[in-house]
């Protein structure tokens, strides 16, 4: 059983890579209207009575929350990648250390070659800053699945004991 799980989080990893990858390689028209889509939901979220708004002020609070929803949302995709990362690892019998030192810098790697390919994308740019903002979202991704690998082992002892 653990070894189909094992295929199934290679899998989920690759598929969940493919879906970056695929977000990366919109131009900036496309980028930027998946963004403003996401803006305005975050909008909506934030103030009940967004869709009431005058244009022009709906348009300015667009401005104002769109770098950083773009930013958390490159934290939370590679959050996910390293969860998925460190969990595939995990399955195929590496301990949580040896676990955290190939899917960490795995992580990483990814986010920067992403950012390598975002740059030959048309309106796109590749940026450094964004590989540590995707490095932080892979170590959070990490070190929440240790939490509940850990976790886990120690609900697996009590109720050995």
């Amino acid at each position: 059983m653990k070894k189909i799980l094992g295929w199934v989080f290679v899998f989920l990893t690759v598929a969940w890579m493919v879906l970056i990858f695929s977000m990366s390689s919109a131009d900036s028209g496309k980028s930027s209207g998946m963004s403003r889509s996401v803006d305005r939901t975050v909008a909506r979220v934030i103030h009940s009575d967004f869709d009431k708004w005058e244009s022009d002020r709906q348009d300015a609070f667009i401005m104002k929350i769109d770098h950083p929803v773009r930013k958390i949302a490159h934290f939370s995709e590679y959050t996910v990648l390293g969860v998925l990362l460190f969990t595939t690892c995990s399955l195929w019998g590496a301990g949580a250390g040896r676990s955290f030192l190939l899917s960490f810098p795995a992580g990483v790697a990814y986010a920067a070659t992403d950012e390598i390919h975002q740059s030959f994308v048309s309106g796109r740019a590749g940026r450094f800053t964004d590989v540590l903002i995707d490095g932080g979202g892979v170590l959070f991704g990490c070190a929440a699945a240790i939490l509940v690998a850990l976790t886990a082992a120690s609900v697996r002892r009590k109720r050995a004991k």
